[in-house]
């Protein structure tokens, strides 16, 4: 896919014992440039440790909107990696 600003999920997407999808959220950010952060975030430990296997992309040129919605997911949801 191309690289563009984008905000991103990356999660692990886990189907219950009903067959219902879930994800757990790993890492949320926001960036410039989305396929470097993408292949940074894919070496890291974190993602490793936890499995994650699915990526969500938002494109967005406009930083400030960016990083409006990054902290909104933020807020709303727990992760297991931190780091931004």
């Amino acid at each position: 896919f191309e690289d563009v600003p984008a905000i991103y999920i990356i999660s692990k997407r886990i189907n219950d014992k009903l067959g219902k999808a879930h994800h757990r959220f790993v890492c949320i950010g926001q960036t410039e440039s989305v396929l470097g952060d993408i292949k940074k975030h894919t070496k890291g430990k974190c993602i490793k440790q936890n499995k994650a296997n699915v990526i969500c992309i938002l494109a967005e040129t406009e930083e400030k909107n960016r990083l409006r919605i990054e902290a909104d997911l933020r807020e709303a949801h727990a992760i297991a990696c931190n780091h931004q």
